[in-house]
């Protein structure tokens, strides 16, 4: 498990880092374990991309926390079936 996640996800805060070559500027809304086993993130992205599906194991040059965000997003749906098992979520 990645604290990092878990405390942005408990604090309502932005995370930046980058994935698959490019940078990333998210609200994180749950981080578990997805149906293959692998550690993962679903995320809001800004910069009108939406929401997104994060393997941790792809995610490169660490985890920076941003700005806070006031709310989950109205259309974010929790104990995402996507997910075994589940660390952290709004």
């Amino acid at each position: 498990m990645n604290q990092t996640i878990i405390d942005a996800i408990n604090e309502r805060r932005t995370l930046t880092f980058f994935y698959h070559g490019e940078r990333r500027v998210v609200e994180p809304h749950c981080y578990g374990e997805d149906t293959k086993g692998h550690d993962a993130l679903r995320a809001y992205q800004l910069g009108g991309k939406g929401w997104r599906f994060f393997h941790v194991r792809d995610m490169e040059g660490g985890l920076s926390l941003g700005s806070v965000f006031p709310r989950a997003r109205p259309d974010y749906k929790r104990n995402d079936e996507m997910m075994d098992r589940i660390y952290a979520q709004l």
